[in-house]
């Protein structure tokens, strides 16, 4: 296996090969859903995507607790294949244990959440869990070794077997079962390409003991875990407080959008701490400082970008999901900057974790957790769907905000203020243009190509953007 030039050094190439592979989730993920709205109806789909909810809730909590420590830990180590066998196996016994705990705790869970099919559900969506941990230990390990390009295999191998396990299995009637057995079979197919390309002992590896793993986890865990709960509060919620199956449907429509954030962040945020931390042991300050910059920017480029989707977002919803969907368009638009927030807020806590600062990272978790209950028992009541997203909206940005502020103030880096400024005005103004001028779904994709370039040229306007964006080493 070839080794990379420097160990844990950060290219852009990286972040953009990355993201090509896990922006197979946004395409994937508009398939399946479409397929599903129209086989399953939205309150099929609400069905499935609530189960879904809770299992990535589950799976976030888990990835908060190993993910980060299992990115540093190997990426301190001088032998990085040694370090990740042990914590391979800590994955294993991790999924076994949580796919049991959830099969015996899935009717508490639908009891709380109103919904009596949930219990059937979540009890086969939980054998998920096994594969999703087990396949991203491994992930994790590639990343802290610095092989940040091996990963895109195996990432693309996993949405493109959703879509098609998914589709196929929805479309020969087998329903919500059906989609839950694809979601299953992509984990499978993700762990199996991992394995396969790793080269990590499963026996023998250095001498770390579980206790260790988890006494260097725990600060990593406590600033993660209530960034992940706060992902799904606002759907969970919706359902605990009275939603039909059918309002959580268009609702879950909504939050696919939210998937080009995800795509940052989970691309980002591993290699980001990964850079930061190597940087930090070399003692190249300032490199650690680029990357973080860097990859703010890569952040407000996507933000600006998004506003041709926010802008057609109830041509785009007619179009995927039905013309009886169109309304989730106005859902559409407002929880497309909720993510890049969140990516914001992620990317702030790995570089924070990078150069070992926690307790801000748990400072603005847990508050943010507080509001959203308080924000969200008061406002979903009485306003439903559309208060459920303004309410996470405000929120995921008073969070993004605080995380900055932080990282000035412990580590001296600093957000790019103008490309912050023209991001965040540009996508407003082209996502109020766009639902100004209202298109036939025919005209759809011409409204999105000129939003797009529209976006892109003001990008390209802040001095600095096209140097920053050649591939380079950051």
């Amino acid at each position: 296996m070839n080794e990379p030039q420097a160990r844990g050094e950060l290219r852009l190439r990286d972040s953009f090969l990355v993201m090509a592979a896990e922006g197979l989730a946004l395409p994937a993920g508009l398939v399946t859903v479409a397929v599903m709205t129209r086989e399953l109806g939205a309150a099929g789909y609400g069905q499935f995507a609530l189960a879904a909810s809770v299992i990535a809730s589950v799976q976030m909590s888990i990835m908060a607790v190993y993910s980060r420590t299992t990115v540093k830990l190997v990426a301190e180590s001088d032998d990085w294949r040694q370090m990740a066998g042990p914590i391979v196996r800590f994955h294993l016994f991790t999924g076994i244990v949580s796919t049991l705990v959830l099969f015996a705790c899935a009717p508490l869970v639908a009891l709380v959440l109103r919904s009596g099919e949930l219990t059937a559900n979540l009890r086969l969506f939980s054998l998920d869990l096994l594969f999703f941990v087990c396949g991203h230990g491994v992930r994790s390990a590639l990343i802290g070794g610095g092989r940040f390009q091996r990963r895109a295999g195996a990432t693309a191998a996993r949405w493109l077997a959703r879509v098609v396990l998914i589709v196929v299995l929805v479309k020969s009637g087998f329903g919500i079962p059906g989609a839950i057995w694809g979601s299953i079979g992509a984990a499978f197919t993700e762990l199996v390409v991992n394995a396969w390309r790793c080269g990590i002992p499963l026996r023998g590896g250095s001498a770390l003991r579980y206790g260790v793993f988890l006494q260097r986890a725990a600060p990593l865990a406590a600033a993660a875990i209530p960034f992940r709960i706060f992902d799904s509060m606002d759907l969970l919620m919706l359902k605990g407080l009275g939603g039909t199956d059918a309002q959580a449907g268009v609702y879950a429509m909504a939050q696919n959008a939210m998937r080009i954030g995800g795509v940052l962040t989970v691309s980002l945020w591993p290699m980001l701490l990964s850079a930061v931390t190597n940087a930090i042991r070399a003692g190249r300050i300032g490199d650690a400082h680029r990357a973080t910059q860097d990859a703010m920017l890569l952040v407000l480029g996507g933000l600006l970008t998004s506003s041709a989707i926010g802008g057609a977002s109830d041509e785009i919803a007619a179009f995927i999901y039905g013309p009886e969907h169109r309304a989730a368009g106005t859902l559409i638009a407002i929880l497309l900057p909720m993510s890049f927030a969140g990516v914001w807020t992620s990317l702030m806590v790995a570089a924070l974790q990078g150069v070992e600062r926690h307790r801000p990272a748990i400072v603005i978790g847990s508050a943010m957790c507080v509001c959203a209950a308080l924000v969200y028992w008061v406002v979903i009541p009485r306003f439903g769907l559309l208060g459920a997203a303004v309410a996470a909206l405000s929120i995921s940005m008073a969070g993004s905000a605080a995380g900055a502020v932080l990282l000035h103030w412990e580590t001296g880096a600093s957000p790019p203020k103008l490309a912050l400024g023209v991001s965040g005005a540009g996508y407003v103004l082209l996502t109020m243009l766009g639902r100004w001028w209202p298109v036939s779904t025919s005209w759809m994709p011409v409204k999105v190509a000129g939003l797009g370039l529209l976006a892109v040229s003001l990008l390209l306007l802040i001095p600095g953007v096209r140097a920053r964006l050649k591939w380079k080493t950051v």
